[in-house]
């Protein structure tokens, strides 16, 4: 390719991408998933070709591609009774944002919608072609918990729970039954969903051996569900002590008992005052017991 065509072919893609930015074009999900009775987000951006000040005030509205029934618009009383105070723009249509929030989602509100702007003064468009479906989900998506379930007394302990929704204005509320640090960190992933990841961070202690550690996740408007997993502590014995009878006659048989707290199970041993092993076990019996024993 020469030099003059190579110009050619950039005026050309020049124009092409010009007329591509400057068009009545919109951008949305084919479908979103949302929970039943909470609130879901459609993403939404949209583009018209320049007013060159024409333009006075832009109206967004949203529409049902059956029957055109009207789910949001700036004027409540425009908007059908099924819709009205659960439907709202998350920006002002003026900052190309056309994304719509649907709270209290029920079930009859599948869609497909499709998206119109009214540009005072200019003109106006519908974006028929550009329709997304809600689907529905009766239940939560299922939570990621992650934990190192077996630690030493006095390990850091790091738990992450983790959710994904499609309600980032009330993202879900996290809660542990374990004290500690949490720290909440929010992803955006495709189609209108969201991650939301709790992690927790506390210092073991043998008290929390064989206890649960939970997560409870409640979503907007009440929905919850709970997961949870069981800590081992490891830890050196505590609380070692001798058990014996005290009133043993010289020349009897005496029975010692050593017991502790430890995890793992602690192993015994007997040793004279030497050093030289006498038994191996919970129990030592010590017979002709004297009065130098």
């Amino acid at each position: 390719m020469d030099a003059l065509e190579w110009l050619l072919f950039l005026c050309i893609y020049s124009k092409v991408t010009q007329i591509a930015e400057l068009s009545w074009t919109a951008d949305v999900p084919n479908e979103v998933k949302g929970l039943l009775g909470s609130c879901v987000v459609i993403p939404c951006s949209y583009n018209y070709p320049d007013p060159q000040g024409k333009a006075k005030s832009f109206t967004g509205i949203w529409m049902t591609t059956e029957g055109d029934r009207v789910i949001y618009h700036p004027t409540q009383s425009k908007i059908v009774k099924q819709y009205q105070s659960r439907t709202k723009l998350l920006e002002d249509a003026s900052s190309k944002n056309c994304s719509l929030m649907i709270e209290k989602l029920q079930q009859n509100d599948r869609g497909p919608f499709y998206f119109r702007i009214e540009i005072e003064g200019y003109d106006r468009a519908s974006y028929r072609k550009n329709k997304v479906s809600i689907s529905v989900m009766g239940e939560p998506n299922p939570t990621d918990f992650s934990v190192q379930e077996e630690v030493k007394e006095g390990q850091t302990v790091s738990a992450s729970c983790s959710v994904s929704h499609s309600c980032p204005t009330y993202p879900p509320d996290f809660h542990w039954s374990h004290p500690g640090v949490q720290h909440f960190q929010a992803q955006k992933l495709q189609n209108g969903q969201w991650n939301s990841t709790s992690t927790l961070t506390f210092r073991s202690n043998r008290t929390d051996h064989n206890k649960s550690l939970q997560c409870r996740v409640t979503y907007h408007e009440g929905k919850h569900q709970e997961t949870s997993k069981t800590i081992q502590v490891k830890y050196a014995p505590v609380n070692v002590k001798v058990e014996y009878q005290s009133d043993v006659n010289e020349g009897e048989t005496a029975h010692l008992k050593c017991s502790s707290d430890a995890n793992p199970v602690s192993s015994y041993e007997w040793h004279s005052e030497t050093g030289a092993l006498l038994n191996k076990g919970e129990t030592y019996t010590m017979s002709n017991v004297s009065r130098n024993s």
